[in-house]
């Protein structure tokens, strides 16, 4: 009987975890589970942020400790909880977390994370712009509506002020204008980047949108439109400032108030105007900045970029 039993012990244990329980801890089992690893993120740097551990029982350590398993030919590596990649593959990140005394009271799971290939065409740039080596979605770039307006295209603009015109998150005839600057009179008259999306491709094809290099010390400013929820957005991490809630750019996109949509940064509706939340970081000269998708989950989006130098 004893011999039966402890050839089938290790099969429960494995069963067991499969289903997220961990070993016996004061005779007890203990229920967890790791959650906050994003899937997915552009080639390059990018901060984890710190898991938790989702459990109902007092842990003895909160630490999630993350080592790479495999980097899947990305040549991934973690310095604390910052990922860095230089090739697109799938990375295997190992959590673990001590929720007893002993030292074998440590609870493991693997998480899988897919790194996106860059973008493989080459946008036009003036011979005096901020940037360089600046590539984009094939799938967004010279897409045309059918009164031959450009609705998906990338291009580099000047001189960011009211009455700018950008592209919707979707094909149309008439573009959105931006028609407000709400504490951030900083932003006018600098170059921006006229970006290309479809926030109903988004959520089947989270790729990565585009990518430049800095050719001086510049900050990159992100406008996001108010129906983004950022926490979908795993390369918008904590190295990004958020300038908050008072700073903003409004567009006309929307003619009359649509009560169902909501302001997803204030939980409010949107009152008939687009609001354009800023986030910053500063790249310095030969960095490069990759704008992963737009929000695997979210519907309707829109993000631009506004750049200048520091």
């Amino acid at each position: 009987m004893k011999k039966w039993i402890a050839k089938i012990l290790p099969t429960i244990v494995a069963a067991l975890a499969i289903m997220g329980l961990s070993a016996c801890s004061g005779g007890s089992w203990v229920s967890l589970n790791i959650v906050g690893i994003p899937t997915e993120f552009p080639i390059g740097q990018h901060y984890l942020i710190m898991p938790t551990v989702d459990t109902r029982h007092e842990l003895f350590s909160d630490v999630v400790t993350l080592e790479i398993l495999d980097d899947g030919g990305t040549g991934a590596t973690l310095n604390g909880n910052m990922l860095t990649t230089n090739a697109p593959g799938v990375v295997i990140v190992e959590a673990s977390v001590q929720y007893g005394l002993s030292e074998r009271d440590v609870y493991f799971e693997d998480f899988t994370i897919i790194i996106r290939p860059d973008p493989d065409i080459r946008a036009s740039l003036p011979y005096d712009a901020l940037i360089s080596e600046w590539y984009v979605w094939r799938y967004l770039y010279h897409e045309h509506s059918d009164s031959g307006r450009s609705s998906y295209d990338f291009s580099y603009e000047r001189m960011f002020n009211v009455g700018a015109r950008f592209i919707g998150d979707r094909p149309q005839q008439t573009w959105p204008v931006i028609t407000r600057f709400v504490n951030a009179d900083f932003l006018i008259g600098s170059d921006w980047l006229q970006v290309a999306m479809d926030g109903r491709q988004q959520n089947v094809n989270p790729t990565t949108q585009m990518m430049f290099t800095a050719k001086q010390d510049i900050t990159v400013h992100l406008l996001v439109e108010h129906r983004v929820d950022v926490n979908c957005i795993p390369w918008l991490d904590r190295t990004w400032e958020f300038m908050g809630l008072d700073v903003m750019v409004l567009s006309g996109e929307y003619r009359v108030a649509e009560p169902h949509i909501l302001d997803v940064f204030t939980g409010l509706p949107h009152e008939g105007y687009a609001r354009h939340y800023i986030f910053r970081k500063d790249f310095a000269e030969g960095e490069v900045f990759r704008m992963g998708h737009l929000g695997v989950g979210t519907t309707l989006l829109n993000m631009f970029v506004v750049i200048q130098p520091q």
